[in-house]
């Protein structure tokens, strides 16, 4: 007899038999656990058994991840990736070290990358090969224009650069030739009225402007349209 252990990932939730045999201790207490606890420490170091068994779970999870720790690089070589299309690392440690394991993602639609702060302008140049339709770099405060340049093959619909405060319109030129009808530039403190020029041509359904200190009304005109479903910016303007 085996105890079943659900997985919860994200949106996806796996009943797949992911189990121990009966009176397994470590079985039963996983079994109680969410995915946060789970994945919310790094378990492994203290205990083999869990190492072995974490590395077999993405044959339960399908296609969605969910990680807060990115810690044990060997974790990678082992794990079962080919069908991942989403994956989860806000609030991380996370290095542009573990951009280059994730770049072998050939799937890989969903990248969430908000609040890893040790994520950098040579993290996105390992995932500029992916086919990414969603990006998060919320607040990854080493973001700079020259990451944007990165970006600019990706068939990105969806860009998050919220808090990314050292980007500035040389990096909208950067993704202006992208077809994304959905981006977040809140608390993108350096961008003006120039580089909204930039972003006016994209097929925007969703745009963020809140807190772009140094947008006119002049600028705010320029890019607001019929066809954006959602237009957020600062409500004091110069």
């Amino acid at each position: 007899m085996r105890i079943p252990i659900r997985i919860r990932l994200g949106l996806h939730t796996s009943n797949s038999p992911m189990s121990f045999p009966e009176g397994d201790t470590l079985g039963v207490v996983f079994s109680f656990l969410t995915s946060y606890e789970l994945l919310g420490v790094p378990l492994f170091i203290v205990c083999k058994e869990w190492d072995r068994v974490l590395c077999e779970l993405p044959h339960a999870w399908g296609e969605k991840l969910f990680f807060c720790f990115m810690t044990n690089h060997n974790f990678y070589s082992r794990f079962a990736w080919s069908r991942i299309t989403h994956i989860d690392m806000s609030h991380c440690d996370a290095t542009d070290t573990d951009l280059v394991h994730i770049s072998a993602l050939s799937q890989l639609q969903h990248l969430n990358l908000t609040c890893c702060s040790k994520i950098t302008d040579d993290g996105l140049k390992y995932i500029s090969s992916l086919s990414l339709r969603l990006l998060k770099l919320c607040n990854c405060m080493f973001i700079t224009d020259a990451g944007l340049a990165h970006l600019s093959r990706l068939p990105l619909q969806t860009l998050d650069l919220c808090g990314c405060d050292r980007v500035t319109n040389i990096g909208l030129k950067h993704i202006s030739s992208l077809s994304l009808t959905s981006l977040c530039l809140a608390n993108c403190s350096k961008i003006t009225d120039a580089g909204l020029m930039h972003i006016v041509s994209l097929p925007l359904t969703s745009l963020n402007l809140m807190g772009c200190r140094r947008l006119t009304q002049s600028g705010l005109d320029c890019v607001r349209r019929a066809n954006l479903k959602s237009f957020r910016f600062p409500i004091s303007l110069h």
